[in-house]
């Protein structure tokens, strides 16, 4: 997911699924996605929750999440 001002991305959020040779800092489990998030400093004032509320309905509804 991308959030955008006037046209200008200001933040992201993505979820991937590593497995037990190919991970990141953040691997718990080939059936858990590592979720990823970035938002401008200039942009701190809620997108944050409004990017991953829209993640997991994304990944709700294309059944990557339960």
């Amino acid at each position: 997911m991308i959030a955008e001002c006037q046209g200008q991305p200001v933040g992201a959020t993505w979820y991937r699924f590593w497995t037990e040779n190919f991970y990141s800092y953040g691997f718990v489990d080939a059936a858990i996605p590592e979720i990823g998030i970035r938002v401008h400093p200039d942009y701190r004032s809620g997108i944050e929750r409004a990017l991953l509320r829209h993640l997991l309905t994304e990944a709700c509804r294309s059944g990557c999440w339960p």
